[in-house]
Order: C-alpha cells, then structure tokens, then sequence
C-alpha cells in the first residue's frame, strides 16, 4: 500500500503519479511554464486531499504572478494548508497556508519597473502585506509608473514595507518623472522610513547620495529639477 509519495517532476516526464491520491509533495523541478503547472495543480487536487507542499522554480521579476496564479487554484480546497516554495529566487513565503495570504508578510527581494508597468500591483489583493527588501525604479521609469506606485501605497502604506529605494536619473531617463517623484517622496507615508540611494548622473555630471532620508532625496530632486534647462523637461502632472 502506497503511503506517501514525493514528486519530481518535469514536462517532459509522464504526469500519471501527479494524480495519486497519496502525493504529499510536488517539486517542480524544469523551467515549467506557469500555466503547464496550474493545470497540473488543478488535476492534483481533484484527487488528493493530503497535498503538503508544493516547490516550483520561478524568478524574482514573475514572483507576484505566480503567486497569483497558485493561490487561485488553492482558493476553493480551504481543508488544506499547503507550503508553498519558490525556488531559484529570493521573494519567499513564511507562511504555510497559501489559502490565507492576509496573515503574514510576504517576502519579496526587489520591486521593480517590471511589476509597475506589468500591471501586477493593480491586481494584488487588498489584504495582502509585502516586505519588500529594494525598490529600484530604474532609467526606464516612466511617469505612469509612478502615478501606479502612489495610488497603490495612498490608501494602505502599511501594504508594503521598503529598507531601501535605488534611483538613478541619467541622459536616458525621461525627466518628466521628476516633479512626481519629489510629491511621492514628500507625501508618501509608506517611504518614509525608506533609505534612499540616488544616482543623479546627467550630462556629464554625477552624483551620488546614499543612505539618505525620502525628505533628503525630495529635496535634492528638487534642485536637480530646477537646474534643468526649461528646454531638457516638460514638467509632468501628478
């Protein structure tokens, strides 16, 4: 009599033992897409109501769509309390209930342009708290990423914690970010206890604050913003 079975599997292997009543512990193991695995899932769980664990790889930058993804299909077996591992990135889960999401902070390593512009935070549920080890919003930020990053943090600064924000305004970034960024570092309850590295490097001139306040950062944007030359910025509405 089969007791327990633990699964390694990839695509290219047969799928029969995904559907075994006895499986405890799924482990992704190839670079499998995320779809492939939400319809592995959903077979599994028709059949099983032990599952333990689940293990997939995924990188930081599709951390928040997977998640999505995979709690959606535990949404409708609450019986269960699956841990949920991602692997081969550093965002992680410290809870062991995917079911439940509002009752811990999830962990990410870094948020980026990716997820502003991507659309992620847009559909990120409401009782879900992120830890966020970096914020880089990077020479490709645009001003609608900005406009995104402000309204999600206005209503609950509690949503996301950031140590620390990394920005760097060059010859390639789009300077119309500027007068939205300086009202978010000013007003941004969330930003607040954030440490800031700014890298202003524009038109042969750099310089480089670390380890500053959102206040400081505001205010040395601020006299960046106002040694532009009227004809480099078109001043952006927030």
């Amino acid at each position: 009599m089969v007791r327990s079975i633990d699964v390694r599997y990839r695509s290219d292997y047969p799928t029969e033992f995904l559907y075994h009543p006895s499986v405890q512990h799924i482990r992704f193991v190839g670079p499998e897409l995320l779809n492939t695995i939400l319809g592995h899932l959903w077979l599994c769980l028709r059949n099983n109501t032990g599952l333990e664990s689940v293990k997939v790889n995924c990188s930081s930058d599709d951390f928040i769509e997977w998640l999505q993804g995979i709690h959606r299909v535990f949404t409708d077996y609450s019986q269960l309390t699956i841990q949920l591992y991602f692997l081969g990135s550093e965002s992680t889960l410290s809870t062991c209930n995917i079911q439940d999401l509002s009752t811990t902070a999830i962990r990410l390593d870094c948020l980026s342009n990716k997820h502003l512009s991507a659309g992620y935070l847009g559909t990120v549920q409401d009782d879900w708290t992120f830890a966020v080890n970096m914020l880089v919003l990077a020479t490709n930020t645009k001003p609608t990423d900005i406009a995104i990053l402000a309204q999600f943090l206005r209503p609950r600064p509690d949503r996301f914690s950031f140590p620390a924000l990394e920005l760097t305004i060059d010859d390639e970034s789009d300077l119309t970010i500027v007068p939205p960024l300086i009202k978010l570092l000013e007003e941004c309850q969330a930003l607040q206890d954030t440490r800031i590295q700014l890298n202003l490097n524009y038109e042969g001139r750099t310089r480089l604050f670390t380890d500053i306040t959102s206040q400081d950062a505001a205010r040395h944007l601020t006299r960046f913003n106002s040694s532009v030359p009227r004809s480099n910025l078109v001043m952006g509405l927030f």
